[in-house]
């Protein structure tokens, strides 16, 4: 992603606008695990929008997950999920949380 951002030069003390690559780090410290069959992507290309935001992905549900995402036909994970207190979120929910 691309935003303008000032720039400025501390020896010259002057700015102008400049388009650089900005590093989204909205999921930073938040754990996210997908289950069941997601249908706008896979698994692993959900995966790797998270860890472009700043996210990291798991396998495994546990009390530090920050999110369970669940697509279609979910498994065990949803209910451990739910016994845990994990956040849940549907593939729209997802979908709304990622986009830039």
């Amino acid at each position: 992603e691309f935003r303008r951002v000032p720039f400025r030069s501390r020896s010259m003390g002057f700015q102008m606008g400049g388009a650089v690559a900005v590093s989204e780090n909205r999921f930073d410290g938040k754990t996210f695990v997908f289950t069941g069959t997601l249908s706008s992507m896979t698994r692993e290309e959900a995966g790797e929008k998270v860890k472009a935001l700043g996210g990291k992905v798991s396998n495994a549900i546990s009390k530090k997950t920050g999110y369970l995402i669940a697509g279609d036909k979910t498994g065990s994970k949803l209910i451990k999920a739910e016994k845990l207190g994990v956040q849940i979120l549907n593939e729209q929910e997802f979908l709304n949380m990622i986009k830039f």
